[in-house]
């Protein structure tokens, strides 16, 4: 993932996206719609690991930090609504997924 702080200066007509960007909106919640798990589940197949993981600055760690537990969220929300549609098998991959961290 790239830093997302560029993600706010990045000129929105460049022929390029960044996919912390592309991540963060897909999870950026619309107020009065219901959660979707066709928008969460595209959020989490962007989310490639960790953000710079052999970088140990003090802004990436928070970075990294607020990254992962957005995408942790995302893959509960997951399983939550595969529960919820009674798709017990994607329920229980989405939770095996989450005890990988």
């Amino acid at each position: 993932m790239s830093f997302s702080g560029a993600a706010r200066i990045w000129r929105e007509n460049a022929p390029y996206t960044l996919d912390v960007r592309e991540f963060e909106s897909l999870l950026a919640l619309k107020p009065g719609l219901p959660p979707s798990r066709d928008v969460f589940d595209q959020a989490v197949r962007l989310y490639q690991g960790d953000l710079l993981p052999s970088c140990y600055d003090d802004w990436i760690i928070a970075e990294r930090e607020r990254l992962r537990s957005a995408f942790l969220a995302a893959l509960e929300s997951l399983a939550e609504i595969a529960e919820s549609s009674r798709d017990y098998p994607a329920a229980l991959e989405y939770t095996r997924r989450l005890s990988r961290y």
